[in-house]
């Protein structure tokens, strides 16, 4: 399949859920984060955020040794918004910009988010909108897996990015992808500051918010049909995609990666 046309499914795919799954509360479409030990517990989260702890807490594994206050911040597929509004909300930056292929997606991002220093764009992964040098940080959260060239996704990323910048980036892939995507990065021009698998983290989140999961889904849908894929959506994530995680058919890790000074 050729990569416009790949993407362009992709776009098809997400404009159709944000027609399907319109309501304002289902903000996070990624698996989350689930510690082993201890709780799940953010005490700074507001009363009304806490039904998106384990979502939160990816976020804020993947931010692990990066500094949000006072940054430039671009989310690169940013979905629904989540990520752009809990990084506005708690963690001070100067400003977020959230990208996505989808344009019914950015529309209902910008539609669903007050917080007045994010902006939402439509535009590509792989062709990123932006002047090089914009940001201080760029941040990739299982969404690369559906760009049909991850080599030129980072080597945008590197273009926007200040020198000394961080490529904070998690994602679920088969185990034999990992030394394809060490690789790439290097070539790119990135310093590997650290690699972690989080893969049993994430299967235990998807367990751990099973049922938060699909109230979201279901109250975020406005239709029989949009119903009906709500209850699809948390299903196959609830079973198939936990046991791909479980027997490590599937894998999830972060990259923490630093354009040089």
């Amino acid at each position: 399949m050729e990569p416009r046309t790949q993407q362009s499914k992709q776009a098809a795919k997400y404009e159709s859920l944000s027609e399907l799954l319109p309501g304002q509360a289902f903000i996070f479409m990624n698996h989350g984060f689930a510690n082993l030990e201890g709780t799940d517990c953010i005490s700074w989260l507001n009363e009304s955020d806490r039904k998106y702890v384990y979502n939160v807490q990816l976020l804020i594994q993947a931010l692990a040794g990066t500094e949000p206050r006072n940054k430039d911040i671009l989310e690169v597929g940013c979905g629904r918004g989540g990520n752009c509004a809990i990084l506005s909300r708690y963690f001070s930056p100067r400003r977020v910009v959230g990208v996505d292929v989808s344009s019914a997606g950015i529309n209902l991002c910008t539609r669903v988010n007050s917080e007045s220093m994010v902006t939402f764009i439509a535009g590509s992964a792989m062709s990123l909108p932006f002047d090089a040098g914009s940001f201080d940080v760029v941040l990739n959260i299982e969404s690369s897996h559906c760009y049909p060239n991850r080599q030129d996704f980072y080597e945008e990323a590197y273009r926007v990015l200040r020198p000394g910048g961080r490529l904070c980036y998690a994602d679920c892939l088969p185990p034999v992808r990992l030394d394809v995507i060490t690789r790439a990065l290097a070539h790119t021009g990135f310093i590997l500051r650290e690699t972690r698998d989080i893969t049993q983290n994430v299967a235990e989140s998807i367990k751990r918010r099973d049922q938060i999961h699909r109230e979201l889904l279901l109250g975020a849908a406005s239709s029989d049909e949009g119903r009906k894929s709500a209850v699809s959506i948390a299903n196959s994530v609830r079973h198939r995609t936990f046991n791909n995680y479980r027997s490590r058919r599937a894998v999830y890790f972060i990259w923490y990666a630093q354009r040089p000074n």
